[in-house]
């Protein structure tokens, strides 16, 4: 049986606070597709979006992250503190993630998101990657100038999705819940489509790395098995993985610009919500 796990390493600057609670879980009755699956035999095309934008409704994720195989990202000469320079001089308009991939959490020395935070007064997370371990764990650093609302993640043989929400003002306030995972099948997509579908219909941004080689069966498998999304991928040359972001049909992905500050490698995403 595939147990759920509320869990996330969060730090409210300065104080850091770890919640872990296992809750049961069982697949739901019409075949285990969470939020609804695509059941009318076809493969699911998303509605035209407006072509010009509305300002205030735009807001903006900087994934930092090299889309490697299997390396922390402050390592060699990438350094944390420049990634604290990069939030605090960041011109407005500001972003209200800033995720750092492979930013993993040590027992002792907590995570560069916490330093990160620290310097900027703002909140730092982390999301899991893998089940946690007795002195080292895998997982996504996030640091937000806004606290988190809830908390959310699954734990499972084959996947661990963790997402954190928060209120920010657009032209009406909204709660965003930023969903974070690495996809190395279209199982885990599948599983993570299961345990939070209906979140990933309303108010959930996924940001993922998925494996090169699996972007066009995850791609085809959304299509048949899953409705009310917008999808995007971006990637470079030669990684292992590319970046894929996953919204409600009510949002879009407007652009994914990939750029470098100084040394350190990200993708800026601009999405925009529809009211």
């Amino acid at each position: 049986m595939k147990r759920t796990i509320k869990q996330l390493l969060a730090v409210q600057w300065p104080v850091l606070l770890l919640v872990a609670t296992l809750v049961g879980c069982t697949p739901d009755d019409n075949g285990g597709t969470g939020g609804g699956g695509n059941n009318n035999g076809g493969e699911y095309v998303a509605p035209e979006v407006p072509e010009t934008p509305v300002i205030t409704n735009l807001f903006r994720v900087d994934f930092f992250s090299t889309l490697g195989a299997d390396e922390p990202f402050f390592s060699g000469l990438r350094d944390a503190g420049l990634a604290s320079q990069f939030v605090g001089n960041q011109a407005s308009p500001k972003s209200i993630f800033y995720l750092f991939d492979r930013c993993d959490f040590e027992v002792g020395k907590g995570t560069a998101a916490v330093k990160i935070a620290y310097d900027n007064k703002a909140n730092a997370y982390f999301l899991p990657s893998e089940t946690t371990g007795e002195h080292y764990t895998k997982g996504t650093g996030v640091v937000s100038r806004y606290k988190s609302s809830s908390i959310v993640g699954v734990a499972g043989d084959n996947l661990h999705l963790s997402g954190v929400s928060v209120s920010i003002g657009l032209s009406k306030p909204t709660t965003i819940t930023l969903f974070n995972a690495t996809f190395d099948t279209t199982e885990q997509v599948a599983a993570a489509v299961e345990a939070f579908g209906v979140e990933l219909q309303s108010d959930g941004v996924l940001l993922a790395k998925v494996a090169t080689d699996k972007k066009g069966d995850v791609e085809e498998w959304l299509k048949k098995n899953f409705s009310g999304y917008r999808v995007e991928f971006a990637g470079s040359e030669g990684t292992a993985y590319d970046l894929m972001v996953l919204c409600p049909v009510m949002y879009v992905c407007r652009s994914i610009e990939e750029l470098k500050s100084i040394n350190l490698p990200y993708w800026k995403v601009t999405m925009e919500k529809f009211f």
